[in-house]
């Protein structure tokens, strides 16, 4: 991918900022230690959730995250975002197999509105 000057931001993060700059460049191991960080602080407003008496704080701070994360992939990179949409509805599938995709309405029918 190449280095984008600018990164867009979903609305919902922040309405005042809408793009920011990218850090700099991180190697594998660097990451690293950033995720880790970013679960430590997930985990810091799952609890602040939870006080808040939350019936579920931790599907709703992963859920929100994830949700942005899309979204701002989207944004930024969106063929790239459409595959890794596929990807993640696969490892979904192999995580949580017992867990169905809803049916969408019209999901069986063609462009056209004729059923499949």
């Amino acid at each position: 991918m190449s280095e984008l000057p600018r990164i867009l931001l979903p609305i919902a993060l922040n309405p005042h900022a809408l793009e920011v700059s990218p850090a700099a460049q991180l190697n594998d191991e660097q990451f690293a230690v950033h995720q880790a960080e970013f679960v430590r602080t997930l985990f810091g407003y799952i609890a602040f959730l939870r006080e808040n008496a939350r019936e579920t704080p931790i599907a709703d701070a992963f859920l929100a995250t994830f949700v942005i994360l899309l979204e701002t992939m989207e944004a930024n990179a969106p063929v790239e975002a459409r595959n890794c949409a596929m990807k993640l509805q696969q490892i979904i599938r192999v995580i949580y197999p017992s867990v169905e995709a809803p049916e969408l309405p019209g999901a069986d029918a063609l462009p056209d509105g004729t059923r499949v």
